[in-house]
């Protein structure tokens, strides 16, 4: 275990890598195999430098002060809820469009 922990830590690949629950970014669809993960992906994009997944972690948990992690909403993905997913996507979808219709009305 003592090597494994080492591995973890020098940055190289190791058999935990890819464990841990999926978690979906709600904004962006995107679904991914662990928190590790997302952070990978945020650090890619320019949206933060995570050290790791434990913000993304916190507002899946919910835990008090934790709603949003470098500007996105997190949730563990749970297959079930997907049509739940879809249905919050389409709202925002529609109330976008309300906001750009509202916002030609006033120009």
């Amino acid at each position: 275990n003592r090597d494994k922990f080492l591995q973890c830590r020098t940055g190289e690949e190791s058999p935990f890598y890819n464990r841990g629950t999926r978690v979906i970014c709600i904004e962006t669809e995107q679904v991914f195999p662990n928190a590790v993960r997302a952070a990978e992906w945020i650090d890619k994009m320019g949206y933060g430098k995570p050290h790791n997944g434990c913000k993304i972690l916190s507002c899946c948990k919910h835990l008090k002060g934790f709603h949003t992690a470098y500007g996105f909403h997190w949730e563990y993905y749970i297959e079930s809820r997907k049509p739940i997913y879809d249905e919050i996507l389409k709202l925002k979808s529609e109330l976008n469009n309300k906001k750009r219709l509202f916002s030609e009305k006033t120009n």
